[in-house]
């Protein structure tokens, strides 16, 4: 079994998913980040797995390299988000005012690097037009399933650039609901399976 984490970070991703089906080799790695790449060369060694790791842009290090588990963790949250957030200082985020730029490139480029039997994971928040993303994604491959959702507040430091966020939300770029003075959001993981 091989498995792809792509925007992989530490590679906890690949790595966890690698110990559920105790796999020890046959593991690939990408992200835009050279601190992420030698994190996960070094987390490689630490846990005893051999890996493949590149560095580059969605499913772009791995030509047409067929995987039979492909995780996609790379950015699904509106660029506009990202200037405001704690999470993207020195990580870019070229996915648009909607968010949805990544994950469409994700999914129109993805059917030369599934197998028959592959099963392809990715979240999309609702930081982003989860609307546009699924329905592409429906009209694509007609065996989307949303697998887990969560539901978690926005860090408090966000919660000050409201006008920005309402703004964003009355575009429909992003989604966020109002509770007791909190604004939460959600992380939706959606599977394609594909079958024999």
């Amino acid at each position: 079994m091989s498995i792809v984490d792509l925007g992989c970070g530490s590679g906890i991703v690949g790595l966890s998913v690698a110990k559920f089906f105790n796999l020890k080799d046959n593991l690939f790695f990408s992200d835009l980040s050279s601190s992420a790449i030698e994190n996960v060369k070094e987390n490689l060694k630490f846990f005893k797995k051999k890996g493949e790791v590149k560095k580059g842009s969605l499913l772009l290090p791995w030509g047409e390299k067929k995987f039979d588990i492909i995780i996609n963790d790379i950015s699904a949250i509106s660029s506009s988000v990202s200037k405001i957030s704690p999470w993207f200082k020195k990580i870019p985020c070229k996915s648009g005012k909607d968010g949805t730029d990544l994950s469409l490139n994700f999914l129109k480029n993805l059917p030369k690097n599934i197998k028959k039997n592959s099963k392809v994971f990715f979240p999309i928040l609702s930081l982003s037009n989860e609307k546009k993303v699924v329905n592409f994604a429906e009209k694509k491959f007609k065996n989307l399933k949303c697998v887990s959702k969560i539901y978690w507040p926005l860090p408090k430091s966000m919660e000050k650039k409201i006008k920005i966020l309402l703004k964003l939300k009355k575009k429909n770029y992003i989604d966020f609901k109002i509770i007791s003075g909190k604004i939460i959001c959600n992380t939706s993981i959606y599977m394609l399976k594909f079958k024999t």
